[in-house]
């Protein structure tokens, strides 16, 4: 799990970390003015990566070895904690590319959508009936394009707003 988590917050963040979950962590003066972190469950160690990457600070890791022994190194379900990062990473990486994320995936439904809808009026034209499953998928298609494409502007809209008002 540690190792999936890692990918993701490396390919996201654009950094090499061994493990994005653990570690000692030291800031100077400059990622502290300039982080800006609002998770506050376990994807913060992502989200201060992500930030960090985008932003341009620099991470250099050093490796530690500990020896925990017979203690229990934590208190989360391993499969909700990571279940909980990712849905972060996913929140994050959605949050920043919108448009790329959920608009790219939403034209393509759309495009989708139309091809089943062109051809169930193909059928229809020809045969007189409506074949209720190719009917059923255009319109799926179409619906979930609309909603993946209206949800990407309207997040790329906040965002841009909140850029320009600094807020974020």
């Amino acid at each position: 799990g540690a190792k999936i988590i890692t990918r993701f917050t490396n390919v996201t963040s654009g950094h090499r970390i061994r493990d994005a979950q653990s570690g000692f962590r030291a800031y100077n003066r400059k990622a502290l003015e300039e982080l800006a972190i609002f998770e506050d469950a376990m994807g913060v160690s992502a989200e201060i990566l992500m930030d960090a990457g985008k932003k341009g600070l620099k991470i250099c890791e050093v490796p530690a070895k500990c020896n925990y022994g017979d203690v229990e190194t934590s208190t989360h379900d391993p499969v909700k904690h990571g279940a909980s990062v990712l849905m972060s990473i996913i929140r994050l990486v959605v949050e920043d590319r919108p448009l790329v994320v959920l608009g790219v995936p939403g034209i393509l439904s759309l495009i989708i959508g139309a091809f089943f809808g062109v051809w169930m009026l193909q059928i229809y034209a020809a045969e007189h009936h409506i074949v209720t499953n190719i009917a059923l998928a255009s319109i799926a298609f179409i619906v979930i394009g609309f909603f993946c494409l209206s949800t990407a502007i309207t997040l790329y809209a906040i965002s841009r707003l909140a850029r320009k008002t600094g807020t974020k």
